[in-house]
C-alpha cells in the first residue's frame, strides 16, 4: 500500500481520549480484555457445538466419517481439527469449559488440545498447570510427557502425579488437613481416579448407546449378502461383549449399593 492510499477505517471504533496519560491502564486494557473474553467464549462454544455435531455424525455407521469430511470441507477446516473438536466434546462438559477453563484464561485451542489427552490422569495434570498459568499451549505435549515420566517412576510421591479428576472443594478441604502421602489421602486419590474415570466412561457409553438401535436398523438397508453378513457379525460380536459387561456392571453396582442402599431402590 502506498503512503497516498488511505486506510479504510471502521466508523464505530472505540473513541479513546488520547490525551489521557493512563489511557492504556484505565480504558484500553479493560476494554480489550473484555473483548478477548467474549471472543474466546464464542469460539470455545462454536468448537464445542462442532464437536457435538461431528460426534453424533460419527455414530452413524452408514455415513459417519464421510459426513465429517464433508462438514470439515464445508466450513473450511481440516479433518484432524474436526476430530479434535469431537475429543474436546467427549472429554469435557460445557459447564467445565466455561466455569473452570475459560475463567482461568485458557484459550479454546488449548482446551481442544487437552481433550486429545485420553488418559484422565495426564489430562488432569496438564490441565492443572494450564489453569495455574504455569504452562501455555506450547508446553502441553512436553508436560504430558513429563507426567508419563513421573507416573512411571516408583520413587515419586503420590501427590506429584495428580491422578484422576479434579477433586471437589470438599475433598480438597478434607485432604489439606493431612500430609499428601498420608494413607488416607492416597486411598482417597485412588478412589477419585478410578471411579472418576468409570463415571466419565459410563456417561460416554450412554451417549453412544442412544443411537445404537438406530444404527442396528440400518442393517435392513444392506442388500449385498457378503456385506450384510459381515455387518451382522460385527453387531453380534458387540452384543456378546456387552453381555459380558453386564456381569461386571452388576458386580460393581451390587458392591457399591451396599454403601447407600437408599440410592439404589427401584421406583
Amino acid at each position: 500500500m502506498s503512503k497516498k492510499e488511505e486506510i479504510v477505517r471502521v466508523e464505530d471504533m472505540p473513541k479513546w481520549d488520547w490525551d489521557n496519560e493512563n489511557l492504556v491502564e484505565t480504558e484500553m486494557i479493560p476494554y480489550y480484555n473484555q473483548g478477548m473474553s467474549s471472543v474466546m467464549l464464542s469460539l470455545a462454544r462454536f468448537m464445542y457445538e462442532i464437536g457435538f455435531g461431528a460426534y453424533n455424525l460419527q455414530q452413524k455407521a452408514s455415513y459417519g466419517d464421510n459426513a465429517i469430511k464433508s462438514l470439515a470441507k464445508g466450513i473450511h477446516r481440516g479433518d484432524s481439527w474436526m476430530y479434535e473438536c469431537i475429543k474436546m466434546y467427549v472429554a469435557y462438559s460445557w459447564e467445565d469449559i466455561q466455569g473452570r477453563l475459560l475463567m482461568a484464561g485458557i484459550p479454546p485451542s488449548s482446551i481442544q488440545r487437552l481433550g486429545c489427552i485420553t488418559d484422565d490422569g495426564a489430562r488432569s495434570y496438564v490441565e492443572d498447570k494450564l489453569v495455574s498459568g504455569e504452562i501455555t499451549y506450547e508446553d502441553i505435549t512436553k508436560t504430558k510427557k513429563e507426567y508419563e515420566t513421573i507416573v512411571s517412576n516408583p520413587d515419586v510421591s503420590h501427590d506429584q502425579v495428580g491422578a484422576g479428576p479434579e477433586p471437589s472443594i470438599a475433598e480438597q478441604t478434607a485432604s489439606s488437613k493431612m500430609d499428601p502421602d498420608d494413607p488416607n489421602n492416597v486411598a482417597a486419590s485412588i478412589i477419585r481416579s478410578h471411579f472418576g474415570k468409570l463415571e466419565r466412561l459410563a456417561e460416554e457409553q450412554m451417549l453412544m448407546m442412544e443411537d445404537t438401535l438406530v444404527a442396528h436398523d440400518k442393517l435392513g438397508d444392506i442388500s449385498d449378502t457378503s456385506l450384510y453378513n459381515l455387518s451382522q457379525q460385527r453387531i453380534v460380536e458387540t452384543g456378546i461383549k456387552l453381555k459380558q459387561q453386564i456381569t461386571y456392571l452388576q458386580n460393581i453396582v451390587e458392591t457399591v449399593s451396599k454403601l447407600a442402599p437408599q440410592e439404589f431402590t427401584e421406583d
